[in-house]
C-alpha cells in the first residue's frame, strides 16, 4: 500500500504543478487580454454609469398620462429619446453659460490691458520689497532651491499624466458610443440579459442575478456620490466667489461642479478657467481665490471624497486613495474616475465566489447572499429567468 502511494505521489505532484501553471497561464491571459480591451471596457462602463443615472427618469416618463398613447412597445424607446435629447440640450445650455462669462472678461482684459499691466508692475515692485525685507538666510535658502528643475518635474509629471489619458482614452467615434450603448441599455435591458444568462450553466445562474444586481447597486451609488460631491463643490465655489465680489459667481460654480465630475484632477482643471476669471478681475482676488481652492481640494480629495465614496461603495476611505492611485498610474484620468466602482465590483465577486465558500465549508462566517435570493424575480428579471430554465430544461 506504501509502495502504491509512493508510486502514485509524482503523479499527483506534476498534476498539482500543471495544475498551478495552468492557473497562471489563463491568468495572465485574462490580465493581457483586460489590458487590450481598456478603452472598450471604459467605454461600456461609463454607458452603464450613464445608464443608471438616467434610468430614474426614463421610468418616470414612462409612467406618466404623455406617453399612454403610444403602445407599449415603443414607449420606453420614445422615453428614452426624450431623456437623452433634454440632457444633451442641457450640456450645451451649460457649455454655453460657463464659456460666455469668460470670453466676456476675456475681452474687457484686452481692452484694459494698460491697467491692468500697471497693477501687476505695482504687485512686483511690492512683491520685491517685502523679498528684501526677508532675514538674509531665508533669502540664501530660497535662492538655493532650484524651482526651474521642480517646475519641469512636475510638468513632465502632468505630462505623462495626460500622455496616459490619451492612450488608455476615448477618441470621439467612442464618445459617441457611450450614448449609443447607454440608449441601447435602457430600452433593451431584458434581451441583454436574457442572452448573458443563457450563456451561464442553470446553477450558476442564482449566483450571476446577485453579482449583477449587487454591481449595479455599486455603480448606481458611485454614480450619486459623484452629483453629490459635484453639487458640494459647486455650492462651495459659489458662496466664495459670491463673497469675494467676483462677476458670473454661478456660471463658475457650474464649471468647478461639471468638472468635478473627474476625481482629483477634475477640480484642478476646472480651477484653470475660475482663476483666469479672478484674475481679469484683479489679482489679490486671483490669490485668494487660489488660497480657497487649494484649502477645498485637499479637505475635497483625501476627506469628503473617499469618505463619501468609500461609505456609498463599501469600500474604506484609503482603499479608496490607493486605487485611485494604481488607476492613474495605468490608466490616467478614466482609470482615476472608473477605478473605485471596479474595485467594489472585485470585492464582491472576491467575497462571493472564495471567501464565503471556505467560510461556509469552515462552518464558520455568514451564509452567502445568494441562498437569500429568492426564485420570484421582479418584473425585470422574470423574463430572464424564466427564459434560462426553459433553455436549460431543453438540454
Amino acid at each position: 500500500m506504501s509502495l502504491e502511494a509512493k508510486r502514485v505521489r509524482p503523479d499527483t505532484w506534476l498534476a498539482a504543478v500543471w495544475s498551478l501553471l495552468l492557473r497562471i497561464a489563463l491568468i495572465v491571459a485574462l490580465g493581457y487580454a483586460l489590458y487590450r480591451l481598456r478603452i472598450i471596457i471604459v467605454v461600456v462602463l461609463l454607458a452603464v454609469m450613464v445608464t443608471f443615472t438616467t434610468a430614474p427618469a426614463v421610468d418616470w416618463l414612462c409612467r406618466t398620462p404623455a406617453l399612454r398613447f403610444l403602445p407599449r412597445s415603443s414607449r420606453r424607446s420614445t422615453a428614452a429619446l426624450l431623456v437623452f435629447l433634454a440632457l444633451g440640450f442641457a450640456l450645451g445650455a451649460l457649455g454655453v453659460l460657463m464659456f460666455q462669462p469668460l470670453a466676456s472678461e476675456l475681452s474687457s482684459f484686452t481692452k484694459n490691458w494698460q491697467a491692468h499691466r500697471v497693477q501687476l508692475e505695482h504687485w512686483t515692485e511690492q512683491f520685491q520689497a517685502r523679498y528684501g525685507q526677508l532675514p538674509p538666510e531665508v533669502r540664501e535658502w530660497v535662492e538655493a532651491q532650484d524651482f526651474k528643475s521642480i517646475a519641469s518635474r512636475a510638468l513632465e509629471q502632468v505630462q505623462a499624466f495626460l500622455h496616459r489619458t490619451l492612450e488608455s482614452g476615448m477618441l470621439l467615434v467612442e464618445l459617441v458610443l457611450i450614448p449609443v450603448l447607454s440608449f441601447s441599455f435602457l430600452t433593451e435591458s431584458r434581451p441583454i440579459k436574457r442572452e448573458f444568462l443563457l450563456c451561464l450553466p442553470r446553477y450558476r445562474v442564482r449566483d450571476a442575478l446577485y453579482v449583477l444586481r449587487q454591481s449595479g447597486t455599486i455603480i448606481q451609488s458611485y454614480a450619486v456620490g459623484q452629483l453629490i460631491l459635484a453639487m458640494i463643490a459647486g455650492v462651495t465655489v459659489w458662496l466664495m466667489l459670491t463673497a469675494m465680489g467676483i462677476r458670473y459667481a454661478m456660471a463658475m460654480a457650474i464649471v468647478a461642479a461639471v468638472t468635478r465630475a473627474i476625481p482629483v484632477v477634475g477640480p484642478l482643471l476646472g480651477g484653470i478657467p475660475i482663476l483666469i476669471l479672478c484674475a481679469l478681475q484683479g489679482w489679490d482676488k486671483a490669490l485668494v481665490a487660489l488660497i480657497g481652492f487649494t484649502v477645498m481640494h485637499l479637505i475635497e480629495s483625501k476627506v469628503v471624497m473617499p469618505r463619501l465614496i468609500g461609505y456609498r461603495i463599501k469600500l474604506h476611505p484609503a482603499v479608496v486613495i490607493i486605487v485611485l492611485l494604481i488607476g492613474a498610474e495605468f490608466f490616467g484620468m478614466w482609470g482615476m474616475f472608473l477605478a473605485a466602482p471596479i474595485a467594489a465590483i472585485v470585492k464582491v465577486l472576491f467575497q462571493h465566489f472564495y471567501v464565503w465558500p471556505h467560510r461556509r465549508g469552515s462552518g464558520i462566517g455568514p451564509p452567502p447572499p445568494p441562498a437569500s435570493v429568492s426564485t420570484k424575480e421582479p418584473e425585470l428579471e422574470r423574463p430572464a429567468v424564466a427564459g434560462v430554465r426553459g433553455h436549460s430544461g431543453a438540454h
